[in-house]
């Protein structure tokens, strides 16, 4: 979420801003015909290698491209040509020729598109739990798997599941404390 906020303050100084322009070129979000990828080419050979993906157009030769600080500084005309170029794709067709090609085009994934992905499923990376009140969900299990040994222990607590237990028993509110703030819907 914060990106590379905390290493650009820690080791720079430099505080970050929603406003103004990346540094480097290409970094944005393009919309394909079918979802949204993130374009990123921090390094060179990195673009070089996005420039074939892209049919080496002879926009990319420009001298406003010449180079990622470059095209950073102009990557309001950069993105224009790649949002153009990414969305005639599809986002896992993109994914894949970038992925021949050693260049990052992940695609911005919707829940329905995460639950559906192969991989995660060949990895059998979901599991289904009772979960009391609700039935039988489908759920993120083991972010990763070494050796066996992983299973879900207990569910994610319910709202309020563990108040009284915490309340009174951990933080030692009197019973009658707790029932008037019952009463009162504070809690």
């Amino acid at each position: 979420m914060l990106e590379l906020n905390f290493m650009h303050y820690s080791y720079a100084g430099r505080e970050t801003s929603r406003l103004g322009r990346r540094i480097l070129g290409p970094w944005l979000l393009a919309d394909c015909n079918d979802g949204v990828i993130f374009v990123a080419c921090a390094e060179e050979a990195q673009w070089q290698r996005m420039v074939e993906v892209m049919g080496d157009p002879e926009w990319a030769r420009e001298e406003l491209f010449k180079d990622r600080l470059t095209r950073g500084a102009n990557s309001d005309a950069l993105n224009l040509f790649i949002r153009e170029w990414a969305s005639s794709w599809k986002t896992q067709e993109l994914f894949h020729a970038g992925e021949c090609k050693r260049v990052p085009f992940p695609s911005v994934n919707t829940m329905k598109d995460i639950y559906a992905d192969a991989q995660l499923n060949f990895r059998e990376y979901f599991v289904t739990i009772d979960y009391p009140g609700v039935g039988k969900l489908r759920i993120p299990g083991a972010p990763a798997k070494w050796g066996g040994g992983w299973s879900m222990r207990t569910l994610a607590p319910r709202l309020g599941e563990h108040t009284e237990q915490i309340l009174i028993g951990e933080l030692g509110m009197s019973s009658t404390e707790f029932a008037a703030l019952r009463q009162a819907g504070i809690i």
